[in-house]
C-alpha cells in the first residue's frame, strides 16, 4: 500500500451536554496493492478521531491527527475505491472531507458508538431534574400540617 496524499481537517463540535469536543478527520489517498483484494486502483479512505470529554487534558492536535491517520489507513470506515486514479483529485478530497465534517457535526451519533444512548440518558436526567424542581416548588406552597394524617404519611413516603 502506497500513500499518495494525506489531508486533515481539525474542528470542534458541541455534544449533547453542551461540551465542546475536538474532532480530526484524515483523508488518505492510497494506491492499492495485493493486500487489498477489494480494490486494485486508488482508494480514498477517511479516518475520524474524536476527543472524549475525559481526554481534554491530554488531547492535542498531533494526537488527533495520528489516530485519524491510522483509522484512515485501516480502510474500515468511509472509503472510496476506483480503478481510475484520476477520479480522486485534490478538489474531490477537499469536498468529501468538508462534507464529512459537516455531516459529523449534524449527527455525531452516526460516528460515535453509544452516543445516541448517552444523549437519551442525559436528556432523561434533565427531565427528571426539572420535574423534581417543579414538584418541590409546588410542595413548598402546601401547608403540610393542614393535610389529613394519611395524606401526609403517603407524601413523606414519596419523598
Amino acid at each position: 500500500m502506497k500513500i499518495k496524499r494525506i489531508v486533515y481537517r481539525t474542528d470542534t463540535f458541541t455534544d449533547f451536554s453542551g461540551m465542546e469536543r475536538p474532532v480530526t478527520m484524515c483523508a488518505a489517498s492510497i494506491i492499492a496493492d495485493k493486500d487489498l483484494p477489494f480494490c486494485k486502483g486508488k482508494i480514498l479512505s477517511i479516518g475520524i478521531a474524536i476527543g472524549h470529554p475525559n481526554d481534554k487534558d491530554i488531547w492535542d492536535e498531533k494526537k488527533g491527527k495520528s489516530i485519524a491517520f491510522n483509522k484512515a489507513l485501516s480502510c474500515n470506515g468511509s472509503f472510496l475505491c476506483t480503478n481510475d486514479s484520476g477520479l480522486i483529485s485534490s478538489e474531490l478530497v477537499d469536498v468529501l472531507l468538508n462534507r464529512e465534517m459537516e455531516h459529523f457535526k449534524k449527527d455525531p451519533g452516526l460516528y460515535i458508538a453509544a452516543y445516541n444512548d448517552a444523549k437519551k440518558k442525559y436528556e432523561k436526567k434533565l427531565e427528571v431534574e426539572e420535574m423534581t424542581t417543579k414538584l418541590k416548588e409546588k410542595l413548598s406552597k402546601i401547608n403540610v400540617n393542614e393535610l389529613p394524617e394519611k395524606t401526609r404519611e403517603r407524601l413523606f413516603d414519596l419523598l
